[in-house]
């Protein structure tokens, strides 16, 4: 009867130590502190990667704000663009860039206003070279009425004077066209001129 109590117990004490959960524990603790450290090391990794990002961008963006000071603003695009790359919602360098594509731009309009002024510059010299070559004083006075409508944009004007000038000398046809010619060349190149003053305007208005 006594051996029958003690094989009892003997399964009664196995049960309990196979199905007691206190033997999980240290296991089950074990893994909850690997994940919580994981995190840890994840958002550490992440926030030193965030600085990281920061630093650069901060770095773009003073050379940046310093080519554009200089008025390099070709350089200054090139940085903000940069930083745009890294962080496309920086709202400093979307402004800066557009202000440096604006400048950009309105430095082309005027290079090419003043490769027009140059043109317009040789046509008037060589006017002056033409005019005072020609003998005939009525010709020569009347071409110089001539040019004084075109120094003012009366280009119109001016060819009512050339007018006089054929039938002053119409076997001086072919030299007088040369002034027209050249009279037309200026009217041109003026309208292109003011095409390209107004569109600086333009961009005035829209820097930023």
């Amino acid at each position: 009867m006594k051996s029958y109590y003690n094989i009892i117990i003997l399964l009664l004490s196995l049960t309990l130590f196979y199905s007691f959960p206190v033997f999980a524990q240290p296991q089950e603790a074990s893994s909850i502190d690997y994940s919580i450290q994981r995190a840890a090391e994840l958002a550490d990794s992440k926030q030193k990667e965030a600085q990281k990002k920061q630093a650069m961008i901060n770095q773009l963006f003073n050379k940046g704000r310093g080519a554009y000071a200089s008025r390099r603003y070709k350089d200054a695009a090139d940085y903000f663009q940069q930083i745009l790359d890294i962080d496309p919602s920086y709202e400093p360098a979307k402004l800066f860039l557009e202000g440096a594509i604006i400048r950009i731009e309105i430095s082309r309009e005027y290079g090419t206003i003043n490769s027009l002024k140059l043109q317009m510059a040789d046509i008037i010299a060589e006017y002056d070279n033409r005019c005072n070559r020609v003998h005939s004083l009525a010709v020569k006075y009347f071409l110089e009425k001539a040019q004084q409508k075109c120094q003012i944009g009366d280009y119109k004007g001016a060819e009512e004077f050339y007018n006089i000038c054929y039938k002053i000398n119409p076997y001086a046809k072919d030299k007088i066209e040369w002034f027209v010619k050249a009279t037309h060349d200026l009217a041109k190149l003026s309208n292109e001129l003011d095409e390209h003053s107004r569109r600086i305007e333009e961009l005035t208005v829209f820097e930023p």
